[in-house]
């Protein structure tokens, strides 16, 4: 019976093995003819250490989000090799190249639909000093489409310029978090990670609309924006520079003193920054029902805004303090 013994050298892939078949006793030649099968084995195991098998790397692709590549998106896929040194890299797309292959980076960043599967090809050199050629990785495929949120704006309706506004959204399919930007009139303003807004209203109607964006590292939303929502005046309030609506602030621009007089008797006055802070002004002088004087002196330079309050009715002006 002839014995069979496994070669695994250092040199040949350890997943490998190299079968020696030798002659049983029986059959062993006279000494001088042994001797020469000796030599012939010694060199046939010598040839076999001398020629290593080419070991084969292994390619690996991931992306940079999740397992779950998102439709319409930009990802990124990374290539990682184990048992060789990479040259080259072949990115395809439904198993065509895609532009720019081959290159010499790891990473590449595209946009898919639904059922696009992308790979990677590798050429380069194994742990034996080895060429090696076309290695092709996993496939990454996209199978999720992009879950569109809502978004709806509640909140006041009528204020007061001058006055602190919150406003609240309604965020429904945007992930577990997700950032809300705020634009006033287009004009970017706010961005919260909580469905929530304090601001300042201006003098006029504020049109806000707010975006979710997603911020979730698993699943696939989009983005999406709210309708319009206004916040104007409430009822009664008239927006007026110098003088409107027969209610006259003056002088405009105005150093030490304001002079208001209004249609009706004047209940009240506030002057505000144009951030909505009530300013510490002293008290205001009747000069009869319908005028006031407004002591205004300490206040810093810029605009301002005054509220009169006659009765019901609320008027709102703009002055310029020098």
């Amino acid at each position: 019976m002839a014995l069979c013994y496994l070669l695994k050298p250092n040199d040949i892939c350890s997943d490998q093995t190299t079968k020696l078949l030798l002659p049983d006793k029986e059959n062993i030649l006279p000494d001088k003819e042994n001797k020469f099968m000796k030599k012939l084995l010694i060199v046939n195991v010598f040839l076999l250490l001398a020629t290593p098998a080419v070991c084969q790397p292994v390619v690996t692709v991931t992306v940079n989000k999740s397992d779950t590549v998102c439709a319409s998106t930009s990802f990124t896929f990374y290539a990682s090799v184990t048992g060789g040194t990479p040259t080259s890299y072949e990115w395809l797309k439904n198993g065509l190249f895609v532009a720019g292959s081959p290159a010499v980076t790891d990473t590449f960043t595209c946009t898919g639909n639904i059922g696009d599967a992308f790979q990677c090809s590798v050429d380069g050199i194994n742990t034996s000093g080895i060429s090696f050629y076309n290695v092709n990785s996993n496939e990454i495929d996209i199978i999720s489409a992009l879950i569109v949120p809502t978004i709806a704006i509640t909140g006041s309706t009528a204020v007061l310029p001058g006055t602190v506004v919150t406003l609240n959204a309604t965020v429904a399919n945007a992930g577990p978090t997700y950032n809300i930007q705020w634009r006033n009139k287009g004009v970017l303003f706010a961005t919260t990670s909580v469905p929530t807004i304090t601001y300042t209203k201006g003098v006029g109607a504020d049109t806000i609309t707010a975006k979710a964006v997603s911020t979730s590292t698993n699943g696939c939303y989009d983005s999406t924006i709210s309708a319009k929502y206004v916040v104007r005046d409430p009822t009664g309030v008239n927006a007026i520079e110098g003088q409107s609506m027969n209610v006259n602030v003056y002088p405009n621009p105005a150093h030490n003193t304001l002079t208001i007089t209004a249609p009706a008797k004047i209940d009240h006055i506030t002057i505000c920054n144009m951030p909505g802070q009530t300013m510490p002004v002293p008290a205001y002088t009747y000069q009869g029902d319908n005028e006031v004087q407004q002591s205004i002196e300490g206040l810093p330079a810029g605009m301002y805004l005054v509220q009169v309050q006659c009765g019901e009715d609320r008027y709102v002006g703009k002055v310029v303090i020098e």
